[in-house]
């Protein structure tokens, strides 16, 4: 069995690349005109982030370093976290003070 050992990283690295964009799209989504900018900025930044190193990787065979592999898996398990995704694309209500 002879698998080339750059396989390893770049699977790794699309593998968290589409989880990002499947994050990135939903949450972007459920914006509305109340979201901060620097919130719809960082989002849409992921996500066009995301699609350029699922290409280069797809398409040119780029090979990531390992750290930009750990990066990138952080930002997407980062993602997961429901709570944080509902805190940031959605308004925050007023408080009320009597």
């Amino acid at each position: 069995m002879n698998i080339n050992v750059d396989l390893f990283p770049q699977a790794l690295a699309v593998g968290a690349c589409l989880v990002i964009v499947l994050r990135c799209e939903a949450a972007i989504n459920r914006m509305t005109r109340a979201t901060p900018l620097l919130v719809r900025l960082a989002f849409w930044l992921l996500l066009v982030g995301a699609v350029g190193s699922a290409t280069c990787i797809l398409l040119a065979g780029d090979v990531p370093p390992w750290p930009a592999v750990f990066g990138v898996w952080g930002a997407a398990l980062m993602l997961f976290c429901p709570r944080r995704l509902r805190y940031l694309a959605h308004r925050q209500k007023a408080r009320v003070e009597a």
